[in-house]
């Protein structure tokens, strides 16, 4: 299974504990014992020279036995891998070292290599104490300081009540507040700052020389200081800095017989409605586009009626309009039949080929925005239809008036919490936002810590709760090494359609797992450790679950290889909640049955042959992947395992889990292949090869295997 090269908290207590600054820096393994040794690079076994193999990218000495390897630094044979190694286990190193990574490195041989609390347990000191925190390390938890202890097996709190919690060079200490935590303001009318998200300092941000700062944002200026003008058919007044402006409807916020029109900045009454026309005399006199005054009169040709030039005779029904008057000729077309449409809130307008009166659908002249803000939106002068006039590029509609964007966001290096320009979202995170960077808790909400003696061996860890899919250890929805580590798609636990807070995530160490859950509620909670079969040894489990960084309580196991432990049951309503060991809800029973294809297996789990992957034989059901869609970012190997990477049919192997799933690593070969069922030619049948694609089924030594030769 594929671990992160990251210190586990167990051992970095081992690591505090042990004497000798020297001899610890290797007791964890985190620091190999420097052997002097080098490895040629190599992609096959011709880049080797005589009696070498290329594995894992390097030329190793080959082996059979013990024999090949005497005489050697590397005096070991790993005989499933071939080569020669310095250790494979603790006995192969001096009694002052432990094997680690199959390097010797320093290690204790009694109690009393060891400092107090701690005591020699396979050749590593082991606190006797539980390990509640990492060694030495200052954190803010919440607006607490956390301060860790030299053995890692006591912790310091401090509440800063109305301070802030501040961690600045490894130091975490309480800190004065000067602002609100993720908050803006301004320093000066020049001068934007943004808050942290402790409240413990703040970032000046300079405008620009043509911005002045407005709650915390550095705005451009919308119009010109100072003036009064009309947009529209409305008065607009800048303030004195040009950073806003106060507006006026001349169509609604002035009171006259004719309506207002804005003139030179300013709503004048009307005398007259725009456009409409006055019988005078034997002629007609226009009102003006504003409404302010008439036009000199003009003799009509034959005669006026109510403002409009007409024939002394009509066709009978005709209609016209003049102003809101509807003029209908009478039936002997001899003259008019007036109709005042503003009597029923409506206007004379043409319609359908006609004249009639018709309803209004905004406010004559008046002047909006659209939905968008990227348009003025203009009623004409009839009230009978809008236009729109969209504004220009880096131009926004407020209040009828395209003015300039407020500010460009500025959401650079940062993934998440708000822009420190304009502050718009620059994304969410399901954890903490620390300086725009999205970082899950390492310690807040519910954490579950899994580590294990020996090292060398391998456990995983389950967890799920109440109410989450079947509630089985083998679901989908289970938290595990193969569906929820942090890179990876997690259970969507709480439904939000995406990765968030209520969804766990899990870290792989090289000697522990670490699952945490930021928002964890009230719920039951359930965890469970499974042994891997292939262990060569008992194991010691202990199992840490802590809640905001508090440690609720320890428990510990011994496993034998394919054991299952259904381990703690956890119930959050509860005012001081402790796991408890018995019974868990769902199927915790474990993870086997057998199969001969996949999808004869439970979700979360796949069909892994028992020993030779012969077709049809079957195998059992283990938890494990189906296909790379399991694993992403990671790929699903042949063991069903999720691996960082695996090669293709073909290709040199170490083992099933190198290659790609649906392939094994050959006996003899020690290249991936695939098995067969029905000797001979493949043909169209897409069951015989389906990963290699290959041409031909043959037999081989043990079994059929595909082949690009008969």
């Amino acid at each position: 299974m594929f671990r992160l090269s990251v210190v586990a908290l167990v051992a970095l207590g081992a690591l505090a504990g042990c004497k000798g600054k020297e001899d610890a820096a290797g007791l964890d393994g985190s620091v190999p014992k420097d052997t002097g040794i080098t490895f040629a690079s190599c992609e096959s076994n011709t880049d080797c020279k005589g009696g070498e193999v290329c594995r894992e990218l390097q030329c190793r000495k080959a082996c059979t036995d013990g024999a090949d390897c005497a005489g050697d630094v590397l005096g070991v044979c790993a005989q499933v891998k071939g080569f020669c190694v310095q250790c494979l286990v603790n006995d192969d190193c001096p009694a002052a070292q432990r094997c680690e990574g199959e390097l010797c490195v320093p290690g204790c041989r009694t109690n009393a290599d060891c400092s107090g609390g701690f005591a020699c347990r396979d050749r590593s000191c082991v606190s006797l104490d539980p390990i509640v925190c990492e060694a030495d390390e200052q954190r803010c938890v919440g607006n607490q300081v956390h301060r860790c202890g030299p053995d890692g097996t006591t912790e310091e709190i401090v509440d800063c009540a109305a301070d802030a919690c501040r961690v600045a060079g490894g130091q975490a200490e309480c800190v004065a507040r000067v602002c609100e935590p993720n908050s803006f303001g301004c320093i000066d009318s020049s001068t934007a700052y943004v808050c942290d998200e402790t409240g413990s300092e703040r970032q000046s941000i300079a405008c620009r020389s043509e911005q002045n700062c407005q709650a915390g944002i550095c705005r451009n200026p919308v119009c010109v200081p100072g003036t009064t003008s009309c947009a529209g058919n409305q008065s607009v007044l800048c303030n004195e800095d040009g950073s806003s402006f106060e507006t006026v409807s001349c169509a609604t916020d002035c009171v006259s017989e004719f309506g207002c029109s804005c003139v030179d900045g300013g709503c004048v009454p009307r005398i007259c409605s725009p456009g409409a026309g006055q019988c005078v005399a034997t002629g007609v006199r226009l009102c003006n586009s504003n409404g302010t005054g008439w036009a000199a009169p003009e003799a009509c040709p034959e005669v006026c009626v109510e403002g409009l030039c007409v024939g002394s005779t009509c066709e009978p029904d005709a209609t016209l309009c003049s102003g809101d008057l509807l003029l209908t000729c009478n039936s002997l077309g001899t003259g008019y039949v007036v109709t005042r449409c503003g009597d029923q809130g409506e206007i004379c307008a043409e319609a359908a080929g006609a004249h009639d009166c018709v309803p209004m659908v905004c406010v004559p002249d008046a002047v909006g925005c659209s939905s968008d803000d990227s348009a003025v939106v203009v009623c004409n002068s009839l009230g009978t239809g809008e236009i729109q006039i969209p504004c220009g590029n880096n131009e926004t509609c407020d209040r009828g008036i395209c003015v300039p964007t407020v500010c460009t966001p500025n959401c650079s290096g940062r993934s998440c919490g708000a822009d420190p320009v304009c502050g718009v979202s620059c994304g969410t995170c399901a954890g903490t936002c620390t300086n725009g960077q999205c970082e899950i808790p390492m310690n807040s909400g519910l954490e579950l810590e899994l580590t294990w003696l020996p090292s060398s061996e391998d456990l995983d860890l389950y967890f799920t709760k109440d109410g989450v899919g079947t509630g089985e250890l083998c679901a989908s929805t289970t938290c595990s090494n193969i569906n929820c580590t942090e890179d990876a798609t997690r259970p969507d636990w709480d439904m939000s359609g995406g990765v968030s807070t209520g969804d766990p995530a899990m870290t792989n160490h090289q000697t522990s797992e670490v699952i945490r859950l930021v928002s964890a509620g009230t719920a039951n909670y359930y965890a469970a450790v499974h042994a891997e079969g292939s262990n060569a040894n008992s194991v010691v489990a202990t199992l840490r679950v802590s809640r905001n960084g508090q440690l609720l309580g320890t428990r510990v196991r011994t496993l034998a290889p394919g054991a299952l432990w259904n381990g703690i049951q956890l119930d959050l309503s509860q005012a001081s909640p402790s796991p408890t060991m018995g019974a868990l809800g769902g199927d915790f029973s474990g993870c086997s049955g057998s199969c001969v294809v996949d999808t004869d297996c439970p979700t979360g789990q796949a069909c892994t042959p028992l020993a030779i992957p012969i077709p049809g034989l079957g195998g059992q059901c283990v938890v494990g992947c189906r296909s790379d869609a399991d694993c992403a970012p990671q790929k699903c190997g042949g063991d069903n395992q999720c691996h960082a990477s695996v090669v293709g049919w073909g290709a040199q192997c170490v083992n099933n889990g190198s290659c790609r799933e649906g392939l094994y690593c050959g006996l003899l070969s020690n290249t991936c292949a695939e098995s067969c069922a029905t000797v001979g030619t493949c043909g169209s049948d897409p069951n015989c090869c389906p990963v290699s694609n290959a041409a031909y089924c043959r037999q081989g030594f043990f079994l059929s295997e595909c082949s690009d030769t008969p």
